[in-house]
């Protein structure tokens, strides 16, 4: 068969068979959500080191900021896989989908 005519977020949202799938169109948004809740954390990281710590304040900044950029390559790599994953599946069915 061919495949059913594209449908609003909300409509792919609460498809319970989950013929559709919304993780592809808002996986952009997803990465700029993380991107957001690291840089938080990462600046929460170097103002407790700071005032809490004094001179150990330079350590927590460097381990923040080491800290931040290994969570964003992660978070990065994961969601790089998730969108091969729907890739995979795309060009699956268009081969399955083929006719001799």
């Amino acid at each position: 068969g061919h495949r059913p005519q594209q449908r609003n977020f909300w409509s792919r949202l609460f498809d319970f068979s989950f013929e559709e799938f919304i993780t592809p169109t808002i996986i952009k948004v997803l990465f700029i959500v993380v991107m957001i809740v690291i840089g938080l954390s990462v600046l929460g990281m170097i103002v407790t080191g700071f005032t809490g710590y004094g001179a150990m304040g330079i350590f927590w900044l460097v381990g923040a900021l080491i800290w931040g950029f290994v969570a964003l390559l992660f978070a990065r790599v994961w969601l790089e896989l998730v969108v091969i994953f729907f890739r995979i599946r795309d060009n699956t069915e268009e081969i399955a989908n083929r006719k001799p």
